[in-house]
């Protein structure tokens, strides 16, 4: 659930919708991108089901049983050199971005920096993100739920906030107020993930409906119309 929301509102995916002829388009777009994903995702389920059954392994280490048995000698490495070029590749993107929130939405904030300052500020933030990221997998047991986890985090800030962005008809007058909205979401989904309270509700959703009732009393307060607004939701849905 976190990595569909973080996906759904990824800069990847609205630059596509954006650049979209028309909104059939951009709508049909969508629908095929689904059924491809919807079809590629039954590969690793099979892969796992098959590994889990014929090896008696967990789940993750069905992949590299895979890789092992079932596949000949001389794709193996084309297969392993394709698993970490996408790992590669989606880590630098993600590695950037974060570097250069650093420098830009935090540094220079604060302070008057000049551009080649900036540059360096966000280099050595790569650098030391990077090494934060290689410690947090040495020493952790699973990685991929380090991902979810990440994921969950990082939509359970920024799915309202940009979702309000999308919907609501002022949305700048909302500027003072994102940061509680997102420090609401980030705070409980700590909370529920960590199980420090425990619910049978995803964590990502509790986040998602307590960041979204803080957006309903901060819209409500200023009169920005939260009726045309949960009406223009419902039918853009």
């Amino acid at each position: 659930i976190p990595t569909v929301l973080g996906t759904i509102i990824g800069q990847d995916f609205h630059q596509k919708l954006y650049s979209a002829k028309s909104g059939s388009t951009a709508r049909n777009a969508c629908i095929l991108a689904f059924l491809v994903l919807f079809l590629l995702s039954f590969f690793p389920v099979i892969i796992g089901i098959k590994g889990a059954s014929l090896f008696s392994i967990q789940a993750s280490e069905a992949m590299p049983q895979f890789i092992i048995f079932a596949i000949p000698s001389i794709l193996k490495g084309l297969f392993i050199a394709a698993i970490l070029a996408a790992i590669i590749g989606s880590a630098q993107s993600v590695i950037n971005a974060a570097s250069t929130q650093v420098s830009e939405d935090i540094f220079k904030s604060f302070k008057k920096f000049s551009d080649k300052k900036l540059g360096q500020i966000s280099a050595l933030s790569a650098i030391i993100i990077s090494l934060i990221a290689l410690i947090i997998s040495l020493f952790s047991s699973s990685i991929i739920n380090n991902i979810i986890v990440a994921y969950t985090l990082y939509t359970a800030g920024i799915f309202i906030p940009v979702i309000a962005a999308f919907y609501l008809q002022k949305p700048e007058k909302l500027k003072g107020q994102i940061f509680f909205i997102a420090l609401i979401g980030i705070i409980s989904a700590v909370i529920f993930e960590f199980k420090i309270l425990d619910t049978e509700i995803p964590p990502i959703i509790v986040s998602i409906i307590l960041s979204f009732l803080v957006l309903v009393f901060v819209v409500t307060k200023k009169k920005l119309q939260i009726a045309k607004f949960i009406k223009s939701c419902l039918y853009k849905i």
